[in-house]
C-alpha cells in the first residue's frame, strides 16, 4: 500500500532533483571576473542602456550604502 508519508517524501526527492540538477552546468560555465554593478556576458544591453544602468546603480550605492549588481548570462 502506498504511505503517504512515504509517497510525499518521494515527491520531495524528486522536486530536489529538478532543482538541484541544472545547477551543474551553472557551475560549469566561466564568465570573466565582473566589472562593475552592470556585466552583461550577452550584449543585449546596448552601451547607453548599460551605462545609465551603471549610472542608476552607482547612485543607489553612494545614497543608501546598498550595492545593487546585474548579471545577464546565457
Amino acid at each position: 500500500m502506498d504511505d503517504p508519508a512515504h509517497s510525499g517524501f518521494s515527491w520531495l526527492k524528486a522536486l530536489f532533483l529538478l532543482l538541484w540538477l541544472p545547477l551543474g552546468s551553472l557551475s560549469a560555465q566561466s564568465l570573466p571576473e565582473p566589472v562593475g554593478f552592470v556585466n552583461d556576458y550577452t550584449s543585449l544591453l546596448t552601451p547607453a542602456q548599460r551605462n545609465q544602468l551603471e549610472t542608476y546603480l552607482r547612485s543607489v550605492a553612494a545614497q543608501t550604502s546598498n550595492e545593487i549588481s546585474i548579471a545577464i548570462i546565457e
